[in-house]
């Protein structure tokens, strides 16, 4: 019985240990791509690159071949490395486009990014831009203004 038992432990010490799985390196770069606004002939969207040397995005019509990081590097608009907003113009209305943008840190690329958005039709009106700010609250009213991309202000309360 003692025999078993040391042949037991013998073999449970013996057992590889199962190797970690590789997770996110905190120094790899990474991009993404968010606030994507459509308009008729362009979209205006918002990059966000993390631990990036280089970064660069892509507009590619829907269906086309979809071009790999290097490609979007060499290709691509270059894009500062901190965050910032974008605008791919000169775009086809009522069109679906990929935006792609990519970041590396030396010869290591992230994962391509990617946001699809169709583009307005002719005619059709943009996406405002809408500002609220509040200018008096009380315990049971609140008065703001309202700004819509340009001078019209209203005043309710």
């Amino acid at each position: 019985m003692a025999l078993s038992a040391m042949m037991l432990a013998a073999v449970s010490c013996n057992k590889p240990e199962p190797e970690p799985e590789p997770g996110p390196d905190s120094s790899d770069s990474t991009v993404a791509i968010t606030g994507v606004i459509p308009s008729v002939d362009a979209i205006t969207f918002t990059l966000n690159p993390k631990n990036a040397e280089t970064v660069a995005w892509l507009a590619v019509e829907a269906g086309a071949e979809l071009p790999d990081g290097p490609a979007i590097i060499a290709d691509g608009h270059e894009a500062d490395t901190s965050v910032a907003e974008y605008t791919a113009d000169g775009l086809k209305p009522a069109t679906e486009y990929v935006i792609l943008a990519v970041a590396c840190k030396g010869d290591i690329y992230s994962k391509v990014a990617s946001a699809e958005a169709t583009t307005l039709e002719e005619g059709a009106p943009a996406v405002p831009e809408v500002t609220v700010e509040i200018t008096k609250a009380t315990r049971s009213a609140v008065t703001f203004a309202y700004t819509q991309a340009g001078p019209s202000v209203w005043l309710m309360s």
